[in-house]
């Protein structure tokens, strides 16, 4: 149940993705989805950048859960296992494009974010994923694989040719449509990845009747363990916040006070992942602690997005402007630690087992 469930977060970032073009592109007056960019939706002072951001974020969020599925649904294919590695690195490469380099809109002077708007853009790990399908599959899917990444070459090559005509605020004639061929062939390779690795969770079921039953307790275990994971993590900043914001900035900086309340939350994190796993007898398996782990993320990210941002009156992007540089991207690379600690903690013991 929990790998359909991820799977299908696959398909549903590909239609948010595309929904989000089509929508803002009507929405903003005079745009034209032929010729002008995708990134032009969501510039630097456009009507549609705060919905672009906050629409294309949610697309890249659900890729990672989608990633957790294909890592679930790999088996003993290293391919695939790398597949899912790359598909994060995407979800990654693009949240981090979507919110710190916008481009500047046509006609204004080229920034630090622009060139580093261009170097995002190129996100290699959309045609590694690709790649990694053509040897993960030895049937019609390695086939379309292959031409999904012609599709996606020839397209590009020639959107990337028009960058100056862009700045210099020149036309450029079917750029937005080239643009789109290479994008919606990438969204499109993904819901059919997502739906052939479906079909092959479909078959395993019908020639093992029992997979269903363990698959859904073992659903049942993760999300339980998650949500707890989950509201012991938040609970202590819950707590710690207050004061940090109180006390320790008036006094210190907020830098300095959120770097201050870091080895804090890590050594929480560890405490809290190492309870979790022997109170509630987790198997030392990557995929139900790795389960654990996003489903815990996952809910530390919707109730940082909402119930916070809510308290505050921020948007997303605003949020992500207003953070410190240093420990703001400390803050991100703890995210990504809290998500992988079940998996870090070893319980002596699995330790035993193994031995």
């Amino acid at each position: 149940m929990a790998r359909k469930v991820l799977l299908i977060c696959g398909i549903l970032a590909s239609l948010v993705y595309v929904s989000t073009d089509i929508l803002t592109g009507i929405l903003y007056e005079g745009y034209s989805f032929i010729d002008q960019a995708v990134s032009e939706l969501f510039a630097i002072g456009t009507p549609t950048s705060h919905l672009v951001v906050s629409l294309f974020s949610l697309s890249s969020t659900l890729l990672v859960a989608f990633a957790v599925g294909v890592w679930l649904s790999s088996g003993r294919s290293r391919a695939l296992r790398v597949m899912a590695l790359t598909i994060v690195g995407n979800a990654a490469n693009s949240l981090v494009l979507w919110n710190f380099f916008p481009m500047h809109m046509r006609g204004v002077e080229p920034t630090f974010t622009d060139t580093m708007h261009a170097i995002f853009a190129i996100n290699p790990f959309v045609l590694l994923s690709i790649g990694l399908a053509v040897v993960a599959f030895r049937n019609w899917v390695r086939f379309y694989s292959i031409g999904t990444i012609l599709i996606l070459v020839m397209p590009a090559i020639f959107a990337f040719s028009y960058v100056g005509n862009l700045v210099a605020n020149q036309p450029t004639p079917w750029l937005g449509l080239t643009e789109r061929i290479s994008q919606y062939g990438n969204q499109l390779w993904q819901v059919v990845l997502a739906i052939v690795l479906l079909r092959a969770q479909d078959t395993k079921r019908r020639t093992d009747p029992g997979a269903q039953t363990r698959e859904t307790l073992n659903f049942l275990q993760i999300l339980k363990a998650g949500v707890i994971y989950f509201l012991v993590i938040f609970g202590a900043g819950f707590v710690l916040g207050p004061i940090r914001i109180l006390w320790a900035v008036p006094r210190f900086g907020t830098r300095m006070a959120e770097l201050m309340e870091t080895p804090i939350m890590l050594v929480v994190t560890i405490l809290a992942a190492r309870w979790i796993v022997r109170h509630l007898v987790l198997p030392p398996t990557a995929s139900i602690r790795l389960g654990m782990g996003c489903i815990a993320l996952v809910l530390m990210l919707v109730g940082e997005f909402t119930l916070m941002l809510w308290l505050r009156g921020l948007s997303i992007s605003n949020y992500l402007a207003s953070r410190d540089p240093v420990s703001g991207t400390i803050y991100y690379v703890m995210l990504g630690i809290f998500a992988a600690m079940p998996i870090l903690v070893v319980r002596r013991d699995d330790t035993k087992k193994e031995i």
